[in-house]
């Protein structure tokens, strides 16, 4: 059944073909820009088992997956302690932000950078519907206050990512993407469960595996070598309280998306979250406290070996 869904897709404006070969015995699929990927059949069989052939796996831009989504496509986050996930406990700040660790408002600080980040955070950790913008105004600044941005890297917001999945081009908008020059390095999205009935985390992991395709079709044309497997570091906000993860992505988890099949190898995702006080956990107004500031800013810095 599944060899016949895939040996029937057409190609349309947004999607890619699949065809069999019966000399080769292989799939090969066909991209509209003309890349070609080869499966064996024996892969496919082996993509697809019995107790997940019944799951549903339908074309879906990034904003729209679900925890259900990362089920399909053999995903599963596992919360880890700091040590497990930044191969130490985090204990060092950033550079030159005495000021921002422990002025608790912008009225308290003289120089004029400090007095905007710390707008930003308030603006951030509001009430108001415009906190999208405000989260993604303060996470541009703090990138480059901790030293997440150089001559090379920078921030952007809104970079409107390709996503293949199930045959056919979808989205993946993070709010925030870090690039080295053209490569995309690291993720931000928001937690706008405020707003709307979404899970940042699944959204999050969508948007690595696009910024994975988009890379390794950049490296394709450049003609520098495809890499099997790559770690692309995320960050969810909900205001301004992060969670950090470390997501791999591997070749045949990009394949099996982009094919709508189910991988044989689970991809595990690591997720962090710095540690507060109960009455902080889950809040929208996270970095406003100075202890939790602090703390968040020793993580912020631990995570940075991940894009350096």
């Amino acid at each position: 059944m599944f060899q016949n869904k895939l040996r029937n897709m057409t190609r349309t404006k947004n999607s890619i073909i699949v065809f069999f070969s019966s000399k080769t015995d292989r799939f090969t699929i066909e991209y509209c820009d003309h890349q070609r990927w080869v499966i064996s059949k024996d892969k496919v069989s082996q993509l697809i088992p019995d107790s997940m052939a019944s799951l549903l796996r339908t074309a879906k831009s990034a904003s729209d997956w679900k925890q259900n989504d990362l089920r399909t496509y053999n995903i599963v986050v596992r919360n880890v302690d700091p040590c497990s996930f930044f191969g130490r406990e985090p204990t060092n700040l950033p550079e030159s932000i005495e000021s921002f660790r422990v002025a608790h408002h912008w009225q308290d600080v003289d120089d004029n950078f400090t007095m905007n980040l710390l707008r930003m955070l308030w603006f951030a950790s509001g009430d108001d519907l415009a906190r999208e913008s405000a989260v993604d105004d303060f996470m541009m600044t703090l990138f480059v206050a901790i030293g997440y941005t150089s001559r090379t890297r920078f921030a952007r917001s809104r970079r409107r990512l390709s996503l293949i999945v199930c045959g056919e081009y979808r989205q993946a908008t993070p709010d925030i993407c870090l690039l080295d020059d053209q490569t995309t390095i690291l993720l931000v999205q928001e937690d706008k469960s405020y707003v709307s009935d979404t899970d940042p985390e699944p959204q999050l992991i969508a948007e690595a595996i696009g910024a994975f395709q988009e890379n390794d079709t950049l490296r394709r044309r450049m003609s520098r070598p495809i890499r099997d497997h790559v770690t692309i570091p995320g960050i969810t906000m909900r205001g301004t309280f992060p969670v950090f993860y470390r997501i791999e992505v591997t070749s045949e988890l990009a394949d099996a998306v982009a094919a709508g099949i189910y991988p044989p190898h689970e991809t595990v995702v690591l997720s962090c979250a710095p540690p507060c006080r109960p009455e902080l956990s889950g809040t929208i107004s996270g970095m406003r406290d100075l202890e939790f500031r602090e703390v968040a800013l020793k993580y912020f810095e631990a995570f940075k070996q991940f894009i350096d």
